[in-house]
């Protein structure tokens, strides 16, 4: 195998794979990329052997064939190689040479080889119907779904996304994430039919979405579909494969509180400030601050024995009676970075049951927050 490439291209497709191959696996080919040359394009693939992803780019072909090397090495090698076109180059079927292509600049490495028949390839997708979606949709949807995290518990409800369509009168894509403590639901409307066979939605891997969030970022149009146990997403000349995880979802209509009628709203800014103010005085043994409820103001309470307390009142609008409840602020905070108005609205009904908190000009998405118990 022997061809040049640019070095922005090369850069660009390795760094996309970054997440997939730096993550800890007993198994060493999963911390590898294989480069394949076919006519006048290089391919690059990784795979975790739940997630996988394959590029395609224009090079200058001399000799095709295959190769296997450490993902992360290489990454680190050409991100601030000295020239602007790469050469690379099997040496004896055991040494890949990274070198200048020009006759100018004197750069040469050398990486030890790996077989590249250990790879298992995810990315067969010839034959499958694909369906088109706004890029920078779903990558929002994404983002202010991952908030919720990826925790080291590995039931499916909490390290996966579930995504659902439902077609009808208004089409509608939806995604829902929880940790256990609150939830996250988004609903997208979309004006053409796509009919995918998906029933009653799927869990999609948050890792795998974080891969997906390199691929789609630059906007435009993607292509996704299904095939067995796996979401395929296509951008250009780059695939992602993402094994669904297998479980099930909590019911959100069953989370959800249906009829709050109890509202308050506030201004954005100002209660974001508050409470990342309130954070000061929170760690882990003491997570809760109070919020005092009353017809013109919102007073925030925090108190931690190990460190100090803290009081502060902002102007709010409410309609309901009032009551005081704990919350742990870290999960308003978070969702209000995601958030696009500038006044918030929170429908909450007492001390006991969750509230639902939306941005005002978009009700479409909305955090589901449980109460805590001081």
């Amino acid at each position: 195998m022997k061809f040049v490439i640019e070095k922005t291209v090369l850069v660009k497709g390795v760094s996309k794979i970054q997440g997939i191959t730096n993550r800890k696996t007993d198994f060493p080919i999963t911390a590898s990329v294989l480069i394949r040359t076919r006519g006048m394009n290089v391919s690059i693939y990784a795979t975790d052997l739940e997630n996988g992803f394959e590029g395609f780019y224009p090079a200058d072909v001399e000799i095709e064939g295959e190769v296997a090397v450490l993902s992360k090495k290489l990454f680190e090698i050409i991100k601030d190689f000295p020239s602007d076109f790469i050469q690379m180059e099997i040496l004896d079927e055991k040494m890949l040479k990274i070198s200048a292509s020009d006759n100018v600049t004197k750069a040469d490495y050398h990486i030890l080889c790996m077989n590249p028949q250990d790879f298992t390839i995810l990315t067969h997708i010839d034959d499958l119907v694909l369906y088109e979606l706004d890029a920078l949709i779903l990558k929002d949807m994404i983002d202010k779904s991952l908030i919720t995290g990826i925790p080291d518990d590995e039931r499916a409800h909490l390290i996966g996304l579930y995504l659902e369509i439902i077609e009808g009168e208004k089409n509608i894509l939806r995604m829902l994430a929880t940790d256990g403590h609150r939830m996250i639901k988004i609903d997208r409307n979309y004006e053409i039919s796509m009919n995918i066979p998906i029933k009653g939605g799927v869990i999609l891997s948050k890792k795998g979405m974080t891969d997906l969030i390199k691929l789609i970022e630059s906007g435009g149009q993607v292509e996704i579909g299904f095939r067995e146990n796996n979401f395929i997403a296509k951008k250009e000349n780059e695939t992602l494969v993402s094994r669904l995880l297998e479980g099930d979802f909590p019911d959100h209509k069953e989370i959800i509180p249906q009829n709050i009628e109890t509202r308050m709203k506030v201004s954005k800014q100002g209660f974001g400030s508050l409470l990342k103010r309130m954070l000061i005085l929170t760690n882990d043994r003491f997570r809760a601050v109070i919020f005092n409820l009353t017809a013109d103001k919102l007073e925030v309470t925090a108190t931690n024995p190990e460190i100090g307390d803290s009081n502060e009142e902002i102007t709010i609008e409410y309609d309901g009676t009032p009551f005081e409840v704990a919350f742990n602020p870290k999960f308003f905070i978070e969702s209000l970075s995601e958030i696009k108005s500038d006044i918030i609205v929170i429908k909450i009904a007492n001390e006991q049951e969750p509230c639902i908190m939306f941005g005002e000009d978009d009700p479409d998405y909305i955090t589901v927050i449980m109460p805590m118990t001081v």
